[in-house]
């Protein structure tokens, strides 16, 4: 597999001192998606379980094929698991996903991975096309590269409701 990683800029949200949940931990939130091209507009309920939050090294990436860049030769990889299931009656696209933060209330960026192969990353499967129907449920991963000296506070999921109230759900990451 020959792959490259890029991270996606952080920005800084601030911590809110709200209530993380554990690991395992099912949220349910409204969740409202404006429509897109030819992606219509969702109005549904969706459960959001972070699942795990694993530790992974850079030497794992670049034995699957992956290029890191130098100025990420100090980053530590984190998989982040999660399952999204759809609760309510609207139907939406499988690219939830999720960010993290580190105690100072600063976004961790996310990794992007660019699949030059189409061979999948059997270590964190990121799952972002598909229908997410009434009833459906999936798991999907997202990779962080968190950067040396930096401590993890949370895992957030970000929704919003159709009266566009912004919904922060934290999970507490171990």
């Amino acid at each position: 597999m020959a792959a490259a990683i890029a991270m996606l800029a952080g920005c800084s949200s601030g911590s809110d001192g709200a209530a993380k949940l554990a690991l395992g931990t099912e949220a349910v939130v409204a969740y409202v998606q404006a429509a897109t091209g030819t992606t219509p507009a969702v109005n549904t309920t969706v459960a959001v379980d972070v699942l795990d939050v694993k530790v992974g090294t850079l030497d794992e990436l670049k034995a699957a094929g992956f290029d890191v860049d130098q100025s990420n030769a100090g980053d530590t990889p984190y998989f982040v698991d999660v399952r999204y299931t759809n609760k309510g009656t609207g139907h939406a696209v499988r690219n939830l996903s999720v960010g993290m933060e580190d105690t100072k209330g600063n976004s961790v960026p996310t990794t992007l991975v660019f699949d030059l192969d189409g061979s999948p990353f059997d270590r964190c499967k990121d799952v972002s096309t598909g229908d997410f129907g009434p009833g459906d449920s999936y798991q999907s991963c997202t990779l962080f590269l968190v950067p040396k000296g930096t401590t993890l506070d949370r895992v957030r999921f970000v929704s919003q409701s159709q009266d566009a109230t912004i919904t922060f759900t934290d999970w507490a990451v171990t």
